[in-house]
């Protein structure tokens, strides 16, 4: 079977010089080799997250040299200094050197303070995430069949997975874009002539708990325990939600 369909431009495919994620992309542009912090080179599916280097049998299998790729460092590595004159154009005052990062939400969960294993981040945005921190890869089966990963951690020696519900914040745009309307929606089921609109507003969060839930379940099966969770993004915020900052334990999501 060919690696790619039908239709696709093999011109541009052989012409480009690079291919880039968001992290080198920013580095290539500011005059850098670009290097890829490995949580987010385990993203692209062609990076061996044991060994750190880009899988050989999968650039092979869709005609893709390491050469165009990034070089991937552990997170917190300087890769590079930019040169004076970009760092005045980008009005940046004496030596600026740029550090390796990683993909966003192991980022969130470092600067939430998930430092150690039985921890985690709860992300509350537009997609809910639970980021754990654990010490060895975990590859079980649980997280497969869930279309869990697991990659690299920011902290150089230890792994994490994204837990993740699509639904979060978005369903509250949605709650306000419909039910802020005069428009009244016709697909609820159980919906009685004594039903509020808090009522629906409540039942909404509860189905990102109890998906959120499901992803906990789904971590202790493979071994990833988790003790608490530390709650970032717009749902995190005190003035929002009405109740304490303090982490929320893992049995009330």
């Amino acid at each position: 079977m060919e690696p790619f369909p039908s239709g696709y431009r093999e011109d541009l495919f052989q012409r480009a010089e690079k291919f880039l994620c968001f992290e080198d992309f920013i580095q290539h542009a500011l005059g850098l080799k670009p290097h890829i912090a490995w949580s987010l080179a385990g993203r692209t599916m062609m990076f061996n997250v044991k060994s750190h280097f880009w899988e050989p049998e999968i650039l092979q299998s869709v005609g893709l040299s390491p050469s165009k790729l990034a070089t991937p460092v552990p997170s917190g590595m300087v890769v590079g200094r930019i040169s004076p004159v970009i760092a005045s154009d980008l009005s940046f005052s004496g030596e600026v050197i740029v550090v390796s990062g990683g993909y966003d939400q192991p980022m969130g969960a470092l600067g939430a303070g998930v430092i150690d294993p039985d921890m985690a981040m709860y992300a509350t945005g537009t997609s809910e995430c639970i980021t754990p921190a654990f010490q060895e890869p975990v590859m079980s089966e649980a997280l497969m069949w869930n279309n869990l990963c697991t990659y690299d951690y920011t902290i150089s020696g230890m792994y994490t997975t994204v837990s993740f519900s699509l639904t979060g914040g978005n369903i509250l745009r949605w709650f306000r874009d419909e039910w802020g309307r005069i428009e009244v929606p016709g697909a609820i089921f159980g919906l009685r002539l004594a039903t509020k609109r808090e009522q629906v507003l409540r039942s909404l969060l509860e189905g990102v708990a109890f998906e959120m839930k499901l992803n906990l379940e789904i971590l202790a099966q493979s071994g990833i325990h988790i003790d608490e969770l530390r709650p970032i993004g717009g749902g995190g915020q005190r003035a929002l939600l009405g109740y304490s900052s303090r982490p929320m334990s893992s049995t009330s999501p």
